[in-house]
């Protein structure tokens, strides 16, 4: 009996012993914080990089929140975004970190993104987070090129498939919206595009080379689209320069649109003399590329290079759109 006394006393020491030195690791740990994971580190490189062309980009703009999105009722699995319960808009969650500064401020769209995941890439990491992206609604991978275009430090925007004015000449594939399309087709098409990807700030008619011109001149359809878009905390972009006035609160129209498939190199370079002059005289000005195109990146470069000396802040374009 004895020795079986000794036994069990031996026994409970042991787990005394174990339970006292898992209470001092748990101890040590929680002093020690969670684990630093490496892949986190990435992104603030690339920020670094582009920042280097430019507009100093000091946070990332926030990951996908699950009190902004709503299941897409068509769609299974997929998700939309809305305004939290709290006021909290996308638009607001999403943006961009206004750059700093005291001067005329200018934004810059690159539209198409997601398209070519090598010009993408290029794009993302050449020219700095100030510069925003716009989502082409096919890209093959949406979710993860605005997953690499945030943590590489760029407000995003949702590109929509529109009518183009010379359609059915030109098309915006299966799932534009259209004029002569039902209201129940178009809201469908409308609610695939916006679920492609979560964590976006606003939507644009900017995609894959077009404007959608010819469903915008519609004035009924484009309320209609402006209704939605804004009721879901979302700012609209026009690509139509002077479509829409710049105090119009959650639209604003771009200043000058650059197209890669038409403009040369001479054009592309007075496009972007035009768009500084608008900056210094009205004190903000927004452009939009249409395409993100190899030689186009390369006049951007030397453009945002080239704008400090003028004291004109590059700044994600949330930060100029009205209320």
């Amino acid at each position: 009996m004895a020795a079986g006394r000794r036994g069990w006393r031996a026994l409970g020491l042991f787990w005394l012993a174990v339970m006292l030195v898992a209470a001092g690791i748990a101890g040590w740990l929680a002093w020690l914080g969670p684990p630093r994971r490496q892949a986190a580190r990435a992104p603030h490189k690339a920020v670094a990089v582009a920042a280097g062309v430019g507009a100093k980009v000091t946070a990332h703009p926030a990951p996908p929140m699950a009190a902004l999105l709503t299941p897409a009722p068509d769609f299974p699995g997929a998700f939309l975004p809305r305004v939290g319960a709290n006021g909290l808009t996308p638009r607001v969650a999403y943006a961009g970190r206004p750059v700093a500064g005291t001067g005329p401020r200018l934004g810059l769209v690159l539209a198409g993104i997601g398209l070519s995941a090598e010009v993408s890439q290029a794009a993302m990491t050449e020219l700095p987070g100030a510069v925003d992206m716009a989502l082409s609604a096919y890209a093959a991978d949406p979710q993860g090129t605005l997953r690499a275009a945030r943590e590489a430090g760029h407000e995003t925007l949702q590109s929509l498939p529109m009518e183009p004015a010379n359609f059915p000449a030109d098309e915006e594939g299966s799932r534009a919206l259209l004029t002569g399309a039902s209201p129940a087709e178009n809201a469908r098409n409308l609610e695939w595009v916006l679920s492609r990807a979560q964590g976006y700030a606003g939507v644009t008619g900017a995609s894959d080379g077009q404007v959608g011109a010819g469903y915008a001149a519609f004035p009924g359809l484009m309320a209609m689209l402006l209704h939605e878009v804004t009721g879901r905390g979302l700012f609209y972009l026009d690509p139509r320069p002077g479509a829409v006035a710049a105090t119009a609160v959650g639209e604003r129209s771009a200043d000058v649109v650059i197209d890669p498939t038409v403009d040369d190199a001479a054009v592309v370079a007075g496009k972007l003399a035009r768009l500084r002059g608008l900056a210094l005289k009205d004190g903000s000005a927004i452009g939009i590329v249409l395409r993100p195109d190899p030689i186009v990146l390369a006049a951007l470069r030397d453009f945002i290079a080239g704008l400090k000396k003028d004291g004109i802040v590059l700044t994600p374009v949330s930060s100029l759109v009205a209320g």
